[in-house]
């Protein structure tokens, strides 16, 4: 699947950066588990200068569907189906740096996975609930021609992700205790159990953790 990351960014993206102008009506690709969330967002976006190109309920429908349709921008929930945002936007950011645009949007308020979506790669974060418009308005932003994403004083590792989603089952006592204080410091988790109740919180009955982005 990478090698077919590869292609697409060659095709679409290469030669663009933050002052490249968008097309009139940016794609945007919705991934989100919840059915009514892109049916709610598909009309609003296409209506307001958008191109609403392809959704998908988990991680890896996703990716498949990002490759073949080669979004400008991706809005994604945190908690999917079958994996998660956050794998899925590290794994985008690994092809590419800074196409497509990612925004997340979720229901679940939690300033640990804000920082961590923030720190590997999230352009901008929109909770669900609020005014419709507001999301319009950040598609507008990051899509716009000269944006540059909210600087990161560090970015978390792939080592230290890996700490992050063992959490749950393995609790702070049995993980690597330098990765464990190198990654509160970063998210400024005050507690163990602060990052763990955030590990818990991607994590869904149908699926074990993804770990595809790191």
């Amino acid at each position: 699947m990478t090698a077919r990351f590869r292609s697409w960014r060659a095709d679409r993206y290469s030669g663009r950066t933050n002052e490249t102008t968008m097309a009139e009506n940016p794609l945007v690709f919705i991934v989100d588990d919840e059915p009514l969330v892109p049916l709610a967002l598909k009309p609003l976006l296409n209506r307001l200068g958008f191109s609403v190109c392809g959704t998908a309920t988990n991680e890896r429908e996703a990716l498949l569907g990002i490759a073949e349709t080669r979004p400008d921008c991706v809005v994604v929930d945190l908690r999917l189906f079958e994996g998660n945002g956050i794998a899925l936007i590290s794994e985008l950011r690994r092809i590419d740096e800074v196409w497509p645009r990612c925004v997340v949007l979720t229901g679940h308020v939690d300033l640990v996975l804000r920082r961590l979506a923030q720190s590997i790669g999230a352009d901008h974060f929109v909770i669900k609930g609020t005014e419709p418009l507001l999301l319009v308005e950040v598609l507008r932003e990051v899509t716009s021609a000269g944006f540059e994403r909210p600087p990161c004083d560090e970015r978390v590792t792939r080592e230290e992700m890996e700490v992050f989603y063992q959490l749950p089952t393995l609790g702070g006592p049995n993980v690597d205790p330098t990765l464990l204080k190198s990654l509160m410091k970063k998210l400024k988790a005050t507690s163990v159990h602060q990052l763990k109740v955030a590990a818990t919180y991607l994590q869904t009955e149908n699926s074990s953790v993804s770990t595809i982005g790191f």
